[in-house]
């Protein structure tokens, strides 16, 4: 009788013994519903910020390819407020006779969402080199009837929404030899000479329309300096 009771008893400590151990190993679940609760917390955040065409951060040529809306654009643009989308671009140097590419960043000085919208084959513009306000980067030789350049309508735009604070990315191509215009009929851009050494004034065209001191509709304009070297 005491063996089989000593024997119940080595039974049951085992026993216990092997319950404690199993209860110890055992995953808790706590941990894996907070890692669930994240996980769906961070998959939620990324799909709100998947948008390419909305951000604080935007390269017009990344954006140029998706962001494309069907508009008939008239009237004022937004953008075409210095106040309300501020550009910045650092004064430039090129060699007389040749090509630079440079940054121009324009940045949402608002407290909210700003749409920003750009013609198709335009961007942010083309650049004027200019000295004591005369264009010298520039010659006219067209003698035919004036022109204006487009798209079918609906034109497909670039259309990007900037978020407060934002900034908007581009680059501009400035050349260092005057662009001449030529023909009778169908105009077509030429290289002519180099643009000799010396700081000129440097004037990027926006596509952007808006009021100017007088009331009239212009189109913005943002201005630096450009110095031609030998």
């Amino acid at each position: 009788m005491r063996r089989y009771i000593r024997a119940m008893s080595n039974t049951t400590t085992r026993a216990i013994m092997i319950a404690i151990l199993a209860l110890g190993c055992a995953p808790s679940r706590t941990p894996a519903a907070e890692e669930t609760s994240t996980a769906e917390q961070t998959s939620g955040a990324e799909a709100v910020s998947s948008d390419p065409c909305r951000g604080s951060a935007l390269e017009l040529d990344r954006v140029a390819a998706e962001c494309r809306v069907e508009t008939a654009r008239n009237g004022v643009d937004r953008a075409a407020d210095a106040s309300v989308l501020v550009a910045r671009v650092e004064p430039v140097s090129v060699r007389s006779g040749e090509r630079a590419r440079i940054p121009v960043a324009f940045r949402n000085a608002t407290a909210e969402p700003l749409e920003v919208v750009l013609p198709p084959h335009v961007g942010i513009g083309g650049t004027d080199i200019e000295r004591d306000g005369e264009r010298v980067g520039y010659r006219d030789e067209y003698s035919g009837l004036a022109f204006a350049m487009g798209c079918a309508s609906p034109c497909r735009w670039i259309r990007v929404v900037l978020e407060p604070g934002g900034t908007l990315h581009a680059v501009v191509d400035v050349s260092a030899r005057v662009r001449v215009r030529r023909g009778t009929t169908a105009p077509e851009m030429h290289d002519g000479e180099a643009i000799p050494p010396g700081r000129y004034d440097l004037v990027i065209w926006t596509p952007w329309l808006g009021p100017s001191a007088d009331g009239r509709v212009v189109q913005r304009r943002v201005r630096t300096t450009v110095d031609v070297t030998p």
